[in-house]
C-alpha cells in the first residue's frame, strides 16, 4: 500500500541537508586519502665518498645498494629524496629512495645526519 502525502514538510525530511552532504563528502574524502603517501623533496648532489652521498642541504646519507649503481652520478646533479618505509634484517625502518634526475637512477640509503 502506497502512502502519499500532499504535505510539502514530509518530503523535505526525506531530502538531506546540505549540511549532511558536505559532512558526508568531508568523511569520505577523509577515509579515502592515504597516509602512505611518501613525502619528496629536491636537493642537490655535493659529493660521493665511496657509498656516502653528501647534498648540498648539508644532509648526508649512506647508501644501501651497490655503490656502482652511482658510477655516472657527478656533484650539482638534481637528486629527488623521498622517504620509504619497509623492512631490512626483520625490522621496520625508514629509509631514502634517492633519484638522480640527470644520470635517472635511484639508490636507497639510510640517513646519517
Amino acid at each position: 500500500m502506497l502512502i502519499r502525502s500532499n504535505n510539502v514538510s514530509d518530503c523535505r525530511r526525506m531530502i538531506p541537508s546540505r549540511r549532511a552532504v558536505f559532512l558526508l563528502a568531508t568523511t569520505l574524502f577523509l577515509l579515502s586519502y592515504t597516509s602512505g603517501e611518501t613525502a619528496c623533496w629536491a636537493d642537490a648532489l655535493a659529493g660521493i665518498d665511496e657509498n656516502i652521498l653528501s647534498m648540498s642541504s648539508g644532509s648526508v646519507y649512506r647508501v644501501l645498494d651497490d655503490p656502482r649503481a652511482m658510477t655516472f652520478w657527478v656533484p650539482l646533479s638534481r637528486v629527488t629524496i623521498c622517504d620509504q618505509v619497509g623492512e631490512m634484517e626483520g625490522q621496520i625502518i625508514t629509509y631514502f629512495e634517492i633519484r638522480n634526475e640527470d644520470a635517472i637512477q635511484m639508490v636507497r640509503a639510510l640517513r646519517e645526519r
